[in-house]
């Protein structure tokens, strides 16, 4: 059976660390989150991505920017390019999900 990148059982023994070039560490990144906020996702995967996109954060670099977008119906900025500890707290506080709305695909 073929598995993720078709790499088949025991292809994938061990894991290793990526080598990052030291001039990379004078580098801020920005990040944006793309949120499916609609009624067709369950609230509680919902939470749990939230929790999952702070893990995110938590194993990022502390000096990468975050930005937030939500869709149901239409998309909202829920916020704009912040630091990790105020990007974590809007992903608990600001990221909401939107109960009645669906995503309509045309």
């Amino acid at each position: 059976m073929t598995h993720f990148l078709e790499r088949g059982p025991g292809k994938l023994t061990r894991r290793t660390k990526r080598q990052v070039p030291s001039w990379t560490k004078y580098f801020i990144y920005d990040v944006v989150f793309i949120v499916d906020a609609s009624s067709s996702i369950d609230p509680e995967e919902f939470n749990r991505a939230k929790r999952g996109l702070v893990h995110l954060i938590n194993r990022a670099k502390r000096s990468t920017h975050y930005a937030a977008i939500a869709y149901a119906n239409d998309a909202e900025i829920v916020f704009n390019f912040t630091r990790s500890s105020l990007a974590k707290r809007y992903i608990q506080t600001k990221v909401k999900h939107l109960e009645g709305m669906y995503l309509i695909l045309d």
